[in-house]
């Protein structure tokens, strides 16, 4: 059994601010659904986005504004570009 990943809003702050990811992926479970909402964001985006999961989510990932709603999870990815 693997352990629990414990995630908080800094670990996802601080991902906007690495200049080697160009997009991010953060789970967002959201009452009355059975899966997690996927939301899928790419580098220009980042700096919007860091501004509102900064306003919007407490340190444990939780919606201020509505606490039925959280980030579970999300993800970083760094892709090059081929260059012909």
């Amino acid at each position: 059994m693997e352990p629990d990943i414990i995630i908080n809003k800094q670990d996802l702050l601080d991902g906007f601010n690495n200049p080697e990811y160009t997009s991010v992926v953060v789970e967002v479970q959201i009452p009355n659904c059975p899966l997690p909402e996927h939301i899928i964001n790419h580098k220009l985006n980042f700096e919007a986005k860091r501004a509102y999961y900064d306003s919007a989510y407490d340190d444990n990932l939780v919606m201020v504004s509505n606490p039925n709603i959280r980030i579970v999870n999300f993800r970083f990815y760094s892709f090059e570009q081929k260059q012909e």
